[in-house]
Order: C-alpha cells, then structure tokens, then sequence
C-alpha cells in the first residue's frame, strides 16, 4: 500500500509540474507550486531533499521551496512516543521531563525539542519509518538516473553516480554514523569559536533517533531581513572562513547546506554560526586538498601549469577530459574566477553558467560527467554558500580567507606528484591576461586602456555608445564575438579594429 501512495504522489509532482508549465495565470501558477510543494513535504524522502535543493537555485522559482527546509507533513506524536519507548526501553516519562509534540519536519525525520531530567534542553531527531525502503526504491527506478543524455560517442556509467548517492543516503540514514560525524566535525572545527555543533547524547542515540544538546539562532532569512549590514556582513565573511576552513585545512566539508541547517546568533560583538544535521558530508585527503588549491593557484594567476594533469589527480576519468584539452584553462578560470582577486568579488554577475556553456559547447555532458562520483556533494556544498551569500545581499573576498593555506602548504603544492601524460597539454599562460583598447591618431598612439581579459565579457559597458553604434553600423555583431572568444577559450587574438578618417581603435585580448 505504501508502494502504491508513493507511486500516486510521485503522479501528482508530475501533475504540478505540468500546471506549472503551463500555467496561463501567475495565479494558477503560484497554485501549482503551493501544490507541488505540499506534495513533495507529504512524500519526505527523495521528493523533500529535491525541494530543499531547488530552494538553494538561484532562479526565482527557488523561494517556492523555502518551506521545505524546515517543514513538511509530520508524523503523529503518538509514533514518535512509541519509537522512542522501543528505542529507550523505557517509557518517555523516564527520560524525559517534557517534550514539545510540535516538530521541525524535515526529509528523512523529525525534530521535536524536549528537557532530559537532568535538565538540559536537547533535540530529538526521530527517523520516519520506512523511508529507507522508499530512498532505496525511488533511487533505482528514476528514470532521470537512467536517461542522462550526452556525446553518443562517449558511454557514461551513471551506475557510479547512483551508486554514490545510495552509499551516501545509506550513511545519512543511519544516525549513528550521523552522530560519529558530528562530534568529529565539532573537534576539527575548534580553531574556529564562532562555529557551533551541538554534543551528541551518545546514550540515548541509536540507528534511528540522534539526541543533541539543544542550541538556538535565528534562520539566515530572518537575519537577512532584522540585522544590520555590519552584522550581516560578518555573518557572510564567518560562511565563507567556515567553507575555505573546511574544504582546505580539514578536508571535511558540511554538503547538506540548506538554510534550514543553519542558525545564527549573536554573542556580544560576535556573530555564532549553529551547524545541523551531518549526515552528509564531503570527505577527502590531503592529496586531493593540495591539488584543488594549485589547480585554484594556477588559474587565477595564469601559470605554466597543465589543468589537465591536475584534475586526472583529482580524480576525473581521462577518457572524458582528454577531448576537452584545449578548453580546460578557460574553464577552469571562470570556475575559480571568485578566488582571483583580494576585492569583494560580486557572485551576482559571475554569469559562469553561460560563458562555460559557450566555451564547452556540445562537450558539456562530457565535463559534467568527468568529474568523480563525490563531486556531487562539493559541488552541492558550492552552491550553498552561493545561496546563502545570495540571501544575505552580501559580497565577500574569496580569496582572503584561501590565502592562508596556500601560505601553509606551499611546500606541499609546490612538489605535487602529478600523473604522467602522453597527451599535448594547454596550461593557463596560453589564456589572455588583457583587454586592451587602443587608440592611435595619424599612425601614433593617443590612448592605450589595459583592463583584466576577463572584462571582454563586459565589453559592451566598457566602451562609449558612440563607439558600439559605429561597429553595429560595419555590422559587426560584438555578443557573437564574444561567444567566439569564450569558444576558442579567451586566447590572444584580434577582437575588433575601427578605422577612422585620421584615427584608428584596435581591440584586442593580449
């Protein structure tokens, strides 16, 4: 019976999503979503950890997803008593001195805050019933793992891909192994006071049900909208130290990043940042740390250094990489570009997403496919932070708070094992380092401007309108040719020369 409700719930998703489509109303359209969200909440599992990821989307419709970071349908109380009595062995009244029946629904279980007898206030995370024989079921049979498209040349084994988000929903479903997380994320995380992680009660812990000590903040859209920028911009900059602290000093990075498993609070002059729920976790080495950060080092100053090489140690499948050679210094640029310079860097007009496609092309399933099965929780943990900064209206330095690691481990980067190759590298100094506009008058120079190669995406705001409306006038189409110069991946080249009675403007990527 269970098979068949889920089996007409997964129907209705599928029913909301085409309303939406479809939707001739802005009216009917905010009905569909308040449906399918109200679905996906019911059917917990696999549908709610959807939603909560689509609430991290910078695209507009993310905001219908924000409830389901926090709440969904909950489980009767009288469940959750009767769970934790078997759990206990012991009727609640014993353990507890009162529990509030309201609860935090989230996507694999429930979190009810109660008193122990002891006194101390703590967090009861019950599991939902079942829900391993829905995650197990619904992973299997989706078809969106199964029909991936890409080169048809190229075969990919999506069995991997599937394989690692079983082995990482198995994990996060046992809360023992969540609770052996936890305490280690809250010993690694030490050097840094502002991070909170609740304690474990290891006792009254088990498979299913994770007691925490209880610890309390606002949520990061309640900060957005009652504290001040300063505190807000703390805030921001304590995100980005615990991200760059996580991935580069410890190996060891929280990629369950939806709002709901954050809080903030205020401790005097000090912002407190409350981390939940570690049942998903990025896990690598110091191998892999120290590969990032020369592959992030070598990008953003441009060196004599092959991309390709870097990231088969990294662990991408070399049949995959190998036909985007060429292209792999301009990808890698726009991906580490926020690392590039010490000033604020401003994620809103990153605009990566299209000048990646333009350089990839029709090699895009290629990239997205090369890269190892873990990479989904990063890349998941990547585009948290994005949210979270987006949230709070505030732009930080990248590159700061990296700094000091690639000061500590230089050594270390510097005498890198990389594997060896027979293919014909392109390292990053084969890229552009300016935009230079240059204006000559009866053969001399008048004016020279030399601005960072990457502005050749901004070019269109960069030069006088009198200036643009001439080259539209000789039919030069600048936005194809800047589609052409991402394509052939940003290397030295002629862009534009505008000739003049007396005069002449030449621009060019040098």
């Amino acid at each position: 019976m269970n098979i068949i409700k889920r089996f007409f719930g997964y129907g209705d998703l599928i029913l909301q999503s085409y309303k939406i489509r479809k939707a001739d109303s802005e009216e009917k359209r905010e009905t569909a979503y308040k449906k399918l969200t109200e679905s996906m909440g019911k059917l917990h599992g696999l549908p709610q950890k959807v939603g909560q990821l689509m609430s991290m989307s910078s695209q507009a419709s993310s905001q219908h997803f924000k409830d389901l970071e926090n709440n969904s349908n909950e489980m009767p109380f009288n469940k959750i008593k009767d769970i934790l009595k078997k759990t206990w062995g012991k009727n609640i009244e014993d353990v507890l001195e009162n529990i509030s029946e309201k609860a935090n629904a989230a996507s694999l279980g429930q979190v009810h805050r109660a008193t122990l007898k002891d006194g101390r206030d703590v967090a009861i995370k019950v599991q939902y019933p079942n829900i391993r024989d829905h995650l197990e079921t619904e992973i299997t049979t989706m078809s969106w793992l199964a029909n991936i498209k890409g080169n048809s040349k190229i075969k990919f084994d999506t069995d991997i891909y599937k394989n690692e988000f079983l082995r990482d929903l198995n994990e996060e479903l046992d809360y023992r192994h969540e609770a052996n997380l936890q305490t280690q994320f809250s010993i690694i995380t030490s050097a840094l006071p502002e991070i909170i992680v609740p304690q474990v009660i290891n006792e009254l812990s088990s498979e299913t049900v994770l007691v925490s000590e209880w610890q309390d903040g606002k949520s990061l859209d309640d900060i957005a909208l009652q504290w001040s920028d300063e505190d807000k911009q703390q805030s921001a900059m304590l995100l980005m130290k615990l991200f760059c602290h996580s991935l580069f000093e410890t190996g060891f990075l929280h990629a369950d990043p939806h709002q709901g498993n954050y809080r903030f609070r205020k401790n005097g002059e000090n912002i407190e940042i409350i981390l939940y729920d570690f049942g998903s976790v990025f896990q690598c080495t110091q191998d892999f740390r120290l590969t990032l950060m020369k592959l992030i080092k070598a990008s953003t100053q441009l060196e004599d250094v092959d991309p390709y090489r870097l990231m088969l140690k990294l662990g991408f499948d070399k049949d995959l990489l190998k036909p985007l050679i060429p292209k792999l210094p301009a990808i890698c640029s726009i991906l580490f570009e926020p690392f590039e310079s010490p000033m604020k860097f401003d994620h809103s007009q990153w605009n990566r997403v299209e000048r990646i496609s333009d350089v990839l092309q029709d090699d895009r399933w290629n990239f997205r496919m090369s890269g190892p099965p873990n990479f989904i929780f990063l890349i998941r943990a990547f585009h948290g932070i994005l949210s979270q900064l987006t949230t709070l209206n505030k732009i930080v330095s990248w590159k700061i708070p990296l700094a000091p690691y690639l000061q500590q481990y230089q050594k270390e980067i510097d005498n890198l094992t990389l594997p060896n190759t027979q293919e014909e590298s392109k390292t990053f100094d084969s890229i552009a380092k300016y935009l230079v506009i240059l204006v000559e008058k009866n053969g001399k120079k008048k004016a020279e401007i030399k601005l960072p190669a990457k502005r050749i995406d901004d070019i269109t705001d960069l030069m006088e309108e009198e200036v643009l409306n001439k080259i539209v006038q000789r039919g030069i189409d600048i936005d194809a040719k800047v589609k052409a110069i991402r394509a052939n991946g940003y290397i030295p080249q002629n862009i534009v020369t505008l000739e003049e009675e007396d005069s002449t403007i030449y621009v060019s990527l040098e």
